[in-house]
């Protein structure tokens, strides 16, 4: 066998995927030609890239190993329609498949755990034969008819085999790669381990969500979740801030008539009412306010004690029993019901700290009966009074036993009932809850002022008409079933 070249190579191509070793194989190279130029293509591709560039190429020399296995074919087929470049294939795998490729081209076989191609290179430029080419093992591997064999040596000759000195006058060339393009393989590999990834990521997240919703269920189950919801204070609870008033227009309407009086014409000037009566939420809104600024700004000049603030009666047990999701006397109340356990100071102190201030009677009245004085806000049907909350269907000793007729043992949040909307669109005020006024009238006893409460509530049996007047109860007397409402003289200013 011939060697495989005659002269030093000018022009070598190196397939080989370990850079330290392209840098080793560089010196070799260069060492024996020291005019060599190198070039370093990262696949099969590139070398075909490099044949059509680059001219008169001397050696090609491929390093194969298993996970390039499949792309030897590609540098066998290149040396085959190639035949007068020089191909040295270096691998530790049986190329007999590839026989009908690999005529005459010399093959060496290296041990997996040791890199010899560094000391060949120098042999075979040096003019060396194939069959003379050393390793530290010995075998015969089948190609074609022919048979190449690999004579083995001492072992302790290789280990005291020094390696080839760099002269000094030697200067360091530059291997001039092409640039790094991934296979159509590589690409495809890439692409099927990122949609395993992915498929991975979502099946642990459907997993994930599938486990918390488990344990939230059965918390509801047993009943350990508003439990959470105590210790979760930074929760805010939820509620509509309701804004709407409705403008009332100024003229005469239809007053009284309460207990067979005939009703009197009134007049009032234009003004604008709350749409539904002021909520839990609102009125929770309020109170933390008060907490950064003085009661006494907002509060009446006859309200007596002052520094015991604002706070409606039973409040914290109320708001308790929201957040836990529990029943307050009976049934489940939220922060869209309306404020009730007020007494009358602290329906002022809201309606000035909101802007506005309580409606007079007259003003009631108007928004609630319209101008025509309707016995009820729908109109003047009785028979339609399940349009209101109203208490026909009251039952104080049982309230389970209660809301057959009206849906509701107690209070509904404001926008449950909108049926009972008035003529002007002003809604709740046939029922859910009754409501202060600014208006002070005669009590029990006639020396003695009260505020004006007007509107039935879930509580009311007889008093279902919208021109019942109520002044039985003063000022410091809050009720279950009593709440309120404001107006204004100007327009609201929008959000």
């Amino acid at each position: 066998m011939n060697p495989l070249l005659k002269n030093k190579p000018k022009k070598v191509l190196i397939q080989q995927p370990d850079l330290e070793t392209v840098q080793h194989l560089h010196q070799h190279i260069l060492n024996v030609s020291p005019d060599a130029e190198i070039y370093a293509p990262a696949n099969a591709q590139e070398i075909e890239q490099y044949y059509l560039t680059v001219t008169n190429i001397d050696l090609l020399i491929a390093e194969v190993y298993i996970e390039g296995i499949d792309a030897l074919a590609d540098y066998l087929k290149f040396r085959a329609s190639h035949p007068n470049i020089p191909v040295l294939i270096a691998t530790r795998y049986d190329l007999s498949s590839y026989s009908e490729y690999i005529q005459g081209v010399p093959v060496v076989v290296l041990p997996y755990e040791e890199k010899h191609l560094e000391s060949i290179i120098p042999q075979l430029l040096q003019g060396m034969k194939p069959s003379e080419l050393t390793t530290s093992i010995s075998r015969r591997i089948p190609i074609g008819t022919q048979s190449i064999k690999l004579v083995q040596k001492n072992k302790k000759e290789n280990e005291e085999s020094k390696p080839i000195d760099k002269p000094d006058n030697v200067i360091q060339k530059k291997i001039n790669p092409l640039p790094q393009k991934p296979s159509s393989n590589s690409v495809i590999e890439v692409q099927r381990q990122l949609q395993q990834q992915m498929r991975k990521t979502i099946l642990f997240s459907f997993c994930s969500l599938l486990t918390v919703t488990s344990i939230f269920c059965f918390l509801v189950y047993l009943g350990k979740i508003p439990a959470i919801y105590r210790y979760a204070r930074f929760l805010e609870l939820p509620w509509t801030d309701y804004q709407e008033m409705i403008a009332i227009p100024a003229g005469e309407f239809l007053y009284g008539g309460e207990e067979g009086a005939t009703p009197t014409s009134e007049t009032t000037g234009e003004f604008w009412i709350d749409q539904y009566e002021v909520t839990l939420g609102q009125y929770q809104k309020f109170l933390k306010a008060m907490e950064t600024e003085k009661p006494e700004t907002y509060a009446h000049p006859d309200m007596p004690n002052v520094s015991r603030g604002f706070k409606p009666k039973e409040w914290d047990k109320l708001i308790h029993t929201i957040r836990e999701n529990t029943h307050y006397n009976g049934v489940h109340l939220n922060l869209n019901c309306p404020v009730f356990n007020v007494d009358w100071w602290d329906a002022y102190a809201y309606a000035k700290w909101a802007g506005k201030r309580l409606p007079t009677e007259q003003e009631w009245e108007k928004a609630a009966r319209g101008p025509k004085g309707n016995s009820f806000s729908w109109g003047k049907d009785e028979k339609m009074t399940s349009k209101a909350n109203l208490g026909l269907d009251y039952s104080p000793g049982d309230p389970s036993k209660g809301g057959f007729k009206d849906h509701f043992q107690m209070m509904n949040p404001v926008t449950e009932k909108p049926e009972d909307i008035s003529e002007y669109g002003v809604v709740g005020m046939n029922g859910n809850v009754s409501e202060w006024t600014g208006t002070w009238g005669e009590g029990k006893l006639e020396s003695i002022k009260v505020p004006v409460i007007r509107g039935g509530s879930f509580v009311s049996q007889k008093n279902i008409y919208i021109h019942q007047r109520i002044v039985k109860r003063d000022a410091n007397t809050p009720e279950e079933w009593l709440g309120f409402r404001c107006v204004r003289d100007t327009p609201p200013i929008s959000p």
